[in-house]
């Protein structure tokens, strides 16, 4: 084309950056609803309650395996990343709750925290999606305006720490959400002084 051997002419139409169509509001009122309806199962709410608080996407939420979780008296944690999360007291009683739950099967395995209905195998995402949606809530939407959140107010090597995603992933979403951490270093630094 630059040189004029072809006529062919391409026309990029500009992407628009597409959002959730939930606020953030709406993402806290589903947080409330998982947090006390006891009449919607409770692997599925603490798995809806794990995506909306940290973004971490169901399918990665319900192949955690116990040894992801660390109960040390009232205090519960959870590693999705290489650094371990503190569990805030309601979501702690519910993630006990769902460990602690008798197996399905004499014979299954306890490697998963969200057991499935077969011996061995854990809870499948449409599972969850079944279960929740009678209660209005979205996951998916959820979980993107919960990372969109995290990664307009954390440093992206942080939120790639907790959640477990690599920092490039994490960066462009920062990036996207017009968080502005070049200058952390320098405050961080800054900070260590006082």
């Amino acid at each position: 084309r630059t040189q004029h051997l072809t006529q062919l002419r391409s026309e990029y139409r500009p992407q628009l950056q597409r959002g959730p169509s939930i606020s953030d509001d709406q993402r806290w009122e589903w947080v409330r609803i998982l947090l006390s309806r006891e009449d919607i199962s409770l692997a599925p709410r603490v798995v809806g309650l794990f995506a909306l608080l940290f973004g971490v996407p169901v399918t990665r939420i319900v192949t955690l395996r116990r040894s992801a979780i660390t109960v040390e008296g009232e205090r519960v944690t959870i590693s999705f990343g290489t650094d371990p999360v503190k569990l805030p007291p309601r979501l702690a009683d519910l993630v006990r709750r769902v460990i602690e739950a008798p197996p399905r099967s004499p014979v299954s395995e306890d490697t998963w925290v969200f057991r499935g209905l077969r011996p061995g195998a854990h809870l499948a995402n449409v599972s969850v999606s079944a279960a929740l949606r009678p209660a209005g809530i979205s996951v998916q939407q959820g979980r993107v305006v919960a990372l969109m959140t995290l990664s307009r107010d954390l440093q992206p090597a942080i939120v790639a720490d907790l959640i477990g995603v690599t920092a490039d992933t994490a960066a462009r979403w920062s990036t996207h959400t017009g968080g502005d951490w070049a200058p952390y270093p320098q405050l961080r630094g800054d900070a260590a002084s006082y």
